[in-house]
């Protein structure tokens, strides 16, 4: 390794001669030396032996231009991969087959800012503090830049403008977790996936707990648990009229889920079934002929009974609008139905089409005496 100052000075042969060899070897190893040559040219090529780097004088003899990185015994261009902070491609980047591979930056101490230093692009994070931007102050990172964050400890993340987080909310993240994150704009980054866990069955039910996602299944617990109870409401109370067989209630039930009937009363008869219509047109047209009770009521009742008040359709089969008690007071009878008037899955399963708005409670072999035959109907909404 040597320098010279390629002046070969008008000298007496003995002298020139040691002169001119030293020229040529400073030629021969471009120069090389762990400073710049004291003496310049336009062109001249100089080996950086500190940075392993060989350059080339400008034009102008002003500068240095940075050619190749000699290293390894391999010619890398130092543009553009080392010493150029700012590299720029002609056109689309083709890897040849080969991975792009991330580099581990220092860790980073959970803040209200977490401030990542742009020493790599996964980062383990540090610490319990609640995060609610990144890098927002340093605004280093360029718009498009990937970062993964792993968690070594409990952390909160809040979901906001300049840090959206999946699903629009806050998420916990737990020991081991990550996530990976895009920046988006200034001051804003986008998080793109994750591994984090999902509320447990006691954290959807408790209903406290904001900062995990919840299945399909966990959301249909939390309902389970934490609606609440439908409340029937009074429709009305209705009684029957002396010598009628019908009581009608052409109240507008379509608002209803469903409706519990209570019926009160009624005298004993042994030949006598009760029997419940329903109406989808308001009370003009009872289905009546295709929706009926079963053998139901009758002197075969002992003290109590439960039964099904079963309807017949001839299209759709036998369906039972829901569930009936019924208790014998010697000359009276009373009980309660429940059942489905929307045409969707009731209680005991039964779904016609359509919408029922208005029900009639009919008795098949004997007519209401004075002061006898009263029902009460209560909605249920949803």
């Amino acid at each position: 390794m040597s320098q010279n100052d390629f002046d070969i000075a008008d000298q007496g042969i003995n002298t020139m001669v040691p002169d001119v060899t030293a020229a040529l070897k400073a030629l021969a190893s471009c120069s090389s030396g762990a400073t710049e040559p004291a003496t310049t040219y336009a062109y001249m090529l100089w080996y950086d032996t500190t940075n392993d780097v060989l350059k080339q004088r400008n034009g102008a003899d002003s500068g240095w231009i940075e050619m190749m990185k000699l290293s390894g015994g391999l010619l890398v261009p130092a543009v553009g991969v080392v010493y150029d902070t700012t590299p720029q491609l002609g056109g689309p980047l083709d890897t040849n087959s080969q991975p792009i591979d991330w580099s581990k930056g220092a860790d980073v101490a959970s803040a209200a800012e977490l401030l990542v230093l742009r020493d790599g692009n996964q980062f383990d994070v540090t610490g319990t503090t609640t995060i609610a931007s990144i890098e927002n102050t340093a605004d280093a990172w360029p718009v498009g830049s990937f970062i993964k964050l792993q968690f070594d400890a409990t952390v909160t993340m809040t979901h906001s403008a300049s840090l959206s987080l999946i699903g629009a909310a806050d998420i916990t993240f737990d020991a081991g977790e990550w996530a990976t994150f895009q920046k988006t704009a200034s001051g804003t980054w986008r998080m793109s996936d994750g591994q984090y866990a999902n509320a447990t069955q006691a954290e959807a039910e408790g209903g406290t707990q904001n900062t995990r996602p919840m299945t399909s299944l966990r959301t249909a617990q939390a309902i389970a648990k934490l609606a609440p109870a439908a409340v029937p409401e009074l429709v009305g109370e209705y009684s029957g009229v002396s010598g009628a067989s019908t009581i009608e209630v052409t109240d507008d039930l379509s608002i209803y889920w469903a409706v519990i009937v209570y019926f009160e009363d009624f005298l004993t008869n042994a030949t006598t079934n009760y029997y419940l219509d329903l109406s989808n047109d308001g009370g003009l047209n009872w289905l009546s002929s295709g929706f009926k009770s079963g053998a139901f009521g009758n002197s075969n009742v002992s003290s109590i009974n439960t039964g099904t008040f079963r309807m017949n359709d001839i299209a759709r089969g036998s369906f039972d609008f829901g569930q009936a008690t019924i208790e014998d007071f010697g000359t009276s009878r009373k009980g309660r139905i429940i059942g489905n008037m929307r045409g969707a899955a009731s209680f005991s399963g039964y779904s016609p089409a359509g919408v029922h708005n208005a029900l009639r409670f009919r008795l098949s072999a004997s007519t209401f005496a004075d002061s006898l035959g009263k029902i009460t109907v209560m909605g249920i909404k949803l």
